[in-house]
């Protein structure tokens, strides 16, 4: 049958958990667009894996007051890192170089372009005394070409110091792109040096994991860590939830207010009510979809204290536990259309829809449509009576 309950894993948490994360570095710095689209030059270097360095850290357990230094690490930058901030110093240099060749080209084609309009207008202005001689048609072209090249030599006139201006900023621009990238590299080979971490609250020190030897072991002095990696939370000395996951295929038997018994790995002797609180959204993890769910102690212990291996085992909807089950491919489904079955009659087969409670990966638990001893069919019957 169907089950009544669902065994979730979990661990315990205090309500007032903080996770504490590696300090991380300043990250390369990324060009400005607009010099970068004038001069051509490629995106910022890929940045390079950075690590820190456990100096020191408070051991699990340790109750903690708020401001508190609980850790402190030293940065390292890696040689391929370093590597990464010269690479961006030598293309900024490229970049930079690039804009003063295109700025003075453009420069100098402004000035060309200004010449060329104040030539036209002093023909122009030379063909105007010859009016008196002309016929009507030619006189009006020599006021029209007249009207055309003054406006082009005062458009000119108007565009020069806004042109120049845009071509300072862009100039600026490229020259503070390099001095950014030769500070950060300054930086880098000068060393990270040290970083303090504080306890933002009071509370107990739960410790994070890292991998050795193929096993986890609590963090400790030497560990070499990535920047920005949970090494850390400070919690409150008395847990009152639990925190537990579901898999995607049982996420739909899950509903918040549902009741729960929490046993404790580290006493087996142990068993305390609890109230489900929250699902939250599907999320993958190693492959695996599933989503998390926490629950409310109703009562708890002196000895639950928080990070307890727990496991909960949630009670279901009563109609999915007392409701007829039966195998899942006996239902059937088409779009539109509610769920339906084939039952068999002393007539034939009958369609009958059914509403359905709970399912699994095998059986599906029946509210309505179906009675104890109701006979259905496993594939769709070639005749049956509607």
């Amino acid at each position: 049958m169907v089950d009544s309950t669902l065994r979730l894993a979990g661990v315990t948490v205090s309500p007032n958990s903080v996770t504490l994360r590696a300090p991380e570095g300043t990250p390369i710095p990324v060009m400005a667009a607009e010099p970068a689209a004038a001069a051509g030059r490629s995106a910022a270097p890929p940045e390079a894996a950075e690590t820190v360095v456990v100096q020191d850290v408070v051991p699990a357990g340790t109750e903690v007051a708020a401001g508190q230094i609980v850790a402190r690490f030293e940065r390292r930058i890696s040689p391929v890192r370093i590597d990464a901030y010269r690479a961006a110093v030598t293309e900024r240099e490229a970049a930079l170089r690039t804009v003063k060749a295109d700025l003075d080209a453009a420069s100098r084609a402004r000035k060309e372009q200004l010449a060329s309009a104040e030539a036209a207008l002093d023909k122009a202005r030379a063909d105007m005394r010859a009016i008196p001689v002309l016929s009507a048609v030619d006189a009006e072209r020599t006021r029209i070409e007249f009207d055309e090249a003054q406006a082009r030599y005062q458009q000119l006139q108007a565009e020069a110091p806004l042109r120049g201006a845009a071509e300072e900023a862009d100039l600026r621009a490229a020259e503070l792109d390099l001095e950014a990238a030769k500070l950060e590299l300054k930086r880098a080979e000068e060393g990270g040096g040290t970083t303090v971490v504080t306890a933002p609250a009071s509370g107990v020190v739960i410790l994070g994991s890292v991998a050795n030897s193929g096993e986890r072991r609590p963090i400790r002095p030497g560990d070499q860590i990535p920047a920005g990696q949970p090494f850390l939370r400070v919690t409150g000395s008395r847990a009152t939830r639990i925190e537990a996951v579901v898999n995607e295929a049982d996420l739909s038997r899950i509903q918040p207010g549902a009741k729960a018994a929490v046993r404790f790995d580290a006493y087996a002797s142990l068993t305390l009510p609890a109230t489900v609180e929250t699902v939250g959204g599907i999320s993958a993890n190693a492959g695996v979809r599933e989503a998390p769910v926490w629950l409310n102690l109703d009562s708890t212990d002196d000895r639950v204290v928080p990070d307890l291996s727990v496991s909960c085992d949630v009670q279901l909807a009563p109609a999915a536990a007392s409701a007829t089950v039966i195998p899942r491919g006996a239902v059937f489904r088409e779009v539109p259309g509610k769920p339906f079955v084939f039952v068999r009659t002393a007539d034939g087969w009958v369609r009958r829809t059914v509403e359905i409670a709970r399912t699994n990966e095998i059986e599906a638990a029946i509210s309505s449509g179906l009675k104890k001893g109701d006979v259905v069919a496993l594939d769709r019957p070639f005749e049956m009576k509607r």
